[in-house]
């Protein structure tokens, strides 16, 4: 049902037939329209609710998880977490999954696997619902993340990375960048 409603919501912005739409994989799994159509699109599952996000300003990631993923947080906490994010001592059960669900977003924005890739970026609290973003790649650049409204017992986030002429690579700061 999620696919379909995908389809839907693509053929609509487009002015096609969802049956018309062809779509491709990176590596690593993240689809992308055949043809490009100047939209991009994610879609994340948990439990009974689905999250999509369509961009037409640049790479989009979402995710959505139950806050009862939280439970294995002491296990997987030396696997998500970087160096940089054990120093701020994000280290809790409820702050885990919110943690996880910036990362992931971000890490589906930028159309790369989540196991190969938890430890290249540092997601670390930032002001107004959203996240400081520390990295060392420069191709990374005017990347963005936010946490979304989300049902009770649910976290949700929206990453955006948006062409930026001047970011400074590990931080971006650029505010012309807006889900």
């Amino acid at each position: 049902m999620s696919r379909a409603a995908l389809r839907r919501m693509l053929a609509l912005r487009l002015g096609i037939l969802p049956d018309e739409l062809r779509f491709v994989t990176n590596r690593y799994g993240k689809p992308r329209l055949h043809e490009d159509s100047g939209i991009e699109f994610n879609i994340s599952h948990a439990g009974r609710f689905v999250l999509i996000a369509l961009s037409s300003r640049g790479k989009v990631g979402v995710d959505i998880e139950s806050r009862d993923r939280g439970k294995d947080a002491e296990n997987l906490a030396p696997y998500v977490f970087t160096s940089i994010e054990c120093r701020t001592r994000i280290q809790t059960a409820e702050n885990f999954v919110e943690h996880w669900v910036a990362k992931e977003s971000v890490l589906k924005a930028l159309g790369l696997g989540i196991s190969e890739h938890l430890q290249s970026v540092s997601i670390l609290p930032g002001d107004g619902g959203g996240y400081e973003i520390a990295y060392s790649r420069p191709e990374w650049s005017g990347i963005r993340v936010w946490r979304i409204e989300a049902p009770d017992g649910y976290v949700a986030a929206i990453a955006l990375q948006c062409p930026v002429s001047s970011a400074l690579p590990g931080r971006h700061t650029d505010h012309q960048c807006v889900a």
